[in-house]
């Protein structure tokens, strides 16, 4: 899913630039794990704003937040207007245009234009259009002797006024807060919020005029997936707010598009390549029954707090053998639906490999060892579940392994090559 919004988040910024994009999710770690791999599409990060709590835990080193924004346009605007400077220089006219964007502008309609145009017309009636003409007559050699290559002169020098033009409001507006508003209604082209923040802020993101300019309203999800936790007895039995919003929607007949996965494909499959590329394992899939350990099995040292010491150190061996035989550490984690067994894995990574330079921890993004709601939106190579607790009564097995499947099943699907069941 977050795949798919992030392609449709690129294909309308890239094929209708003056319509602006909301993006609104559930929690700040599925909205910071779209907002990253948006970062790192083909889109400006001037055009790019991360509302609300929840920014600093981004992983990168760039500040995405109101004021991170301003002060990165202010920024750019000072790189501009010192290429501005280059150009006057180079051009050897008068004056400051580097000063401020206004003063830019003026210098783009007087001086700029026409020797760009000036030099189109000579291009233009030259018959022979030689490089030796082009050459001579061409008014910016100075300024490209270092700019980036390959470019386009002409579409370079034009972006960089552009680019000051829509910064010159924020020479005019003195305050942080009202060049953060003017960044909010105006420069942001992609704004991301979870729907708390939109709930508490929806006073200031209603649009004055009291008219809408929505365009289009995406909305994606899994109705197979973790439905609604309903407490109240006569909600849950008699109204059917059990079931998510999707699965109403499914259930109504509203018309959707969905998308499956197109799983293995046979012709690849067979070939020696592929079967060689899985290190160390010999299927894609496997499940693996762990017997008890000393004769101890599953364990809750305080209530509710489950941990089986033989799938710890089971999971844990297999996690130092696939880093023998050449898996990255950073592409492996560990996955389980119980907090006790989540820390004693991480006791038994500590005593065993943590230290080690050539084991290390798995999953380098947290220590390895989550929750079953943590990789969201993200894929590895190499998923291991852990069930931890083991059901002998048939109505507990029955309702633990309905739960496992809302659980566990999503999760399946982040591994990129295989997947390991304890």
């Amino acid at each position: 899913k977050t795949d798919v919004a992030v392609q449709i988040i690129s294909n309308i910024y890239h094929n209708f630039p003056w319509q602006r994009t909301l993006v609104v999710t559930h929690s700040n770690q599925a909205l910071n794990q779209l907002f990253e791999k948006v970062a790192e599409l083909d889109v400006d990060e001037r055009h790019l704003l991360r509302l609300g709590h929840g920014e600093e835990a981004l992983q990168t080193d760039k500040d995405f937040s109101r004021y991170g924004r301003v002060n990165y346009v202010l920024a750019k605007r000072m790189e501009l207007l010192g290429q501005v400077d280059r150009l006057q220089q180079g051009l050897g006219a008068g004056g400051d245009a580097g000063a401020t964007c206004e003063l830019a502008h003026h210098f783009h309609v007087y001086h700029v234009r026409p020797r760009w145009r000036a030099f189109c017309d000579h291009v233009a009636a030259d018959k022979s259009k030689s490089v030796e003409t082009i050459g001579k007559e061409f008014p910016f050699h100075e300024f490209f002797e270092d700019a980036p290559k390959p470019l386009f002169p002409g579409k370079y020098i034009v972006h960089i006024f552009e680019e000051l033009e829509e910064f010159r409001a924020f020479e005019l507006l003195r305050s942080g807060l009202d060049r953060s508003k003017y960044l909010l209604v105006k420069e942001a082209k992609i704004i991301a919020m979870t729907c708390t923040h939109a709930a508490l802020k929806r006073s200031e993101l209603n649009p004055q005029d009291g008219r809408s300019r929505l365009k289009r309203w995406i909305m994606i999800g899994d109705h197979h997936q973790l439905p609604p936790v309903v407490k109240n007895m006569a909600f849950q039995k008699y109204c059917n707010m059990e079931q998510s919003l999707f699965t109403r929607m499914v259930r109504l007949g509203v018309p959707y598009v969905e998308y499956r996965a197109l799983g293995d494909l046979g012709h690849v499959t067979r070939l020696p390549e592929y079967r060689a590329a899985n290190a160390g394992l010999r299927h894609d899939f496997q499940l693996i029954n762990v017997d008890d350990f000393n004769g101890a099995g599953e364990t809750e040292p305080s209530p509710y707090f489950y941990q089986n010491l033989a799938e710890a150190e089971y999971v844990v061996a297999v996690f130092m053998y696939m880093r023998l035989v050449g898996w990255p550490a950073e592409r492996i984690s560990m996955l389980t639906t119980y907090n006790g067994q989540k820390h004693l894995i991480r006791d038994v990574i500590d005593k065993r490999c943590a230290d080690n330079p050539l084991i290390g921890r798995p999953h380098k993004r947290s220590d390895g060892v989550m929750g079953n709601v943590r990789p969201a939106g993200r894929f590895l190579s190499i998923i291991i579940c852990l069930s931890t607790r083991k059901f002998k009564h048939p109505r507990c097995l029955e309702m633990t392994n309905k739960k496992r499947k809302f659980l566990l099943e999503p999760q399946y699907s982040r591994a990129r090559f295989a997947r390991l069941h304890l």
